[in-house]
């Protein structure tokens, strides 16, 4: 990122007591994944350290079961079930509906369910764009659509009266997204917000590009 735009956002953001943070079982998973021992038993005994996924991921997975086989009922089942890029997939997913709220919002044109709504479908149809050119699978073209307005999110939580001035604007006068953003946030948008926390959160070089550049594909990598 430009070090100008770097020194605006973490201005920003600097001292922000209740800045959202991606859980560590989200890190330590993309770890142990690519750890050459993984086993769906040892993401099990990972995974286990928080009940409360544990219940929701058991959940998913009988509800992609639809009744064709015995239902689940342990996590080391459901993680085979699964596998582990829809495992990954999963526990961001529960990760980002705790970190954010989706409640109903009184700023006109913005409501969180739609926000995340979108998020999904642009996963979606990214994997499905991707895999409809025959682009090596992996996960990043699904993780890169579902994060890719992420800063959206971070600047409507951390700082919804900042937030509310933005979208008045661009409603106001008309203007795209990240027009509206840059005017009143100093030159950086909801693509330099986005980037700078996937880069907090250790995602990987790709899904950052992505993040940064989804309005300005000619820049990107």
């Amino acid at each position: 990122m430009d070090p100008k735009k770097q020194e605006i956002v973490e201005k920003l953001f600097s001292g922000k007591e209740n800045l959202p943070t991606l859980p560590t079982i989200f890190g330590e998973f993309n770890v142990l994944i690519n750890s050459p021992s993984v086993s769906p038993r040892k993401l099990a005994a990972l995974v286990k350290k928080d009940q409360s996924m544990v219940t929701k991921i058991i959940k998913l997975s009988n509800i992609a079961l639809h009744g064709t086989r015995e239902e689940i009922t342990d996590i080391t089942n459901a993680i085979a079930f699964l596998g582990l890029n829809k495992m990954k997939r999963v526990i961001l997913e529960i990760s980002l509906t705790r970190m954010f709220t989706f409640g109903p919002s009184h700023i006109p044109d913005f409501q969180p369910i739609v926000f995340w709504e979108h998020s999904l479908g642009t996963a979606f149809f990214a994997e499905l764009l991707a895999r409809s050119l025959d682009y090596p699978q992996n996960d990043n073209y699904y993780l890169a659509g579902l994060m890719h307005d992420v800063g959206k999110k971070m600047l409507y939580n951390c700082h919804p009266d900042i937030f509310e001035e933005v979208v008045f604007n661009q409603i106001n006068e008309g203007l795209s997204d990240f027009d509206a953003e840059r005017q009143y946030l100093g030159g950086i948008d909801h693509t330099d917000i986005g980037a700078f926390f996937a880069e907090k959160w250790r995602f990987n070089d790709i899904i950052i590009d992505a993040i940064a550049n989804h309005h300005n594909v000619s820049q990107s990598t």
